[in-house]
């Protein structure tokens, strides 16, 4: 199970300040941990440069600290034995040919630190190629790339081209594209505006692929997710 979720940043959508720190906090919020994460940017080539470079600011601006902060957006990641699985998939990525293009700062630890060895800088890699390891396995961390594409209908098969299907996100101001990939997108949730992800306890949770077994939950779902089916004959 688990999500390897992708956001499709097409050539139309407007962006400014304010929403790629929104982004930026949907891709590293929770350091990661959490299988909603958006991971996979796939950006369309118009506006490949200038998203880039922009988010890669707001990457870097991101404050990673301690979790009880309400100033900070970052905390650690759940165990030493995590971080250090999260690094290796990282450390394979660069030598597979990625590319950091930012990384936000961690706290310097020092003996009192609790959370200390579990500390991972939120890092946004290029040059990546689609059927990389860190492009098909879930990270769980706080790692996301970039995947360049030519035109929506790529754009799409890249989305596709994950043994997962959790979650996807589209940032685009039309509604015609946004219907498109509705269509097509091959994944249980599918978040069609920029902000926060506000999952209703009323609508059901539900993966495709490799993100579900089972039912889904949550809402009317949730009587067949805890039920097992029973046949009486008399």
């Amino acid at each position: 199970l688990g999500g390897n979720n992708a956001a499709l940043i097409l050539d139309d959508w407007t962006f400014d300040e304010a929403a790629l720190a929104g982004l930026a906090r949907s891709v590293f919020g929770f350091a990661g941990q959490r299988c909603t994460a958006l991971r996979r940017l796939i950006v369309q080539r118009g506006i490949l440069e200038r998203f880039s470079e922009a988010f890669a600011a707001a990457t870097g601006a991101l404050r990673v600290g301690d979790p009880l902060d309400p100033a900070a957006a970052v905390g650690p990641l759940v165990s030493r034995e995590h971080c250090e699985r999260v690094q290796a998939r990282l450390d394979r990525a660069l030598a597979d040919g990625a590319v950091v293009l930012a990384q936000a700062r961690v706290p310097e630890t020092t003996g009192s630190d609790p959370y200390a060895g579990r500390w991972l800088a939120p890092t946004l890699l290029g040059k990546v190629r689609p059927h990389d390891p860190i492009a098909q396995q879930e990270s769980f961390g706080p790692l996301a790339l970039i995947l360049p594409a030519d035109d929506l209908d790529e754009a799409i098969a890249l989305a596709n081209d994950v043994p997962q299907g959790l979650l996807a996100a589209v940032y685009s101001d039309d509604d015609a594209v946004r219907a498109r990939v509705a269509e097509r997108v091959h994944a249980g949730m599918l978040k069609l505006a920029a902000g926060p992800l506000a999952v209703s306890a009323e609508a059901p949770f539900c993966g495709w692929k490799a993100s579900a077994i089972g039912p889904p939950e949550h809402g009317l779902s949730d009587r067949d997710f805890y039920s097992r089916v029973q046949t009486l004959y008399t």
